[in-house]
This record gives structure tokens, sequence and C-alpha cells, in this order.
């Protein structure tokens, strides 16, 4: 479960970097 919630938190840091370097 560590590593779900692990892996969900760099989606999310990688989807926000996107959405930043988009703009």
């Amino acid at each position: 479960m560590e590593t779900e919630i692990q892996r969900n938190k760099l989606a999310h840091r990688l989807l926000f970097s996107q959405e930043v370097t988009q703009i």
C-alpha cells in the first residue's frame, strides 16, 4: 500500500510539473 501511495504522489507531481510547463 505504501508503494501505491508513493506512486500516486509521484504521478501527481509529474502531472503538476507538466501543467506548470504547459502554462
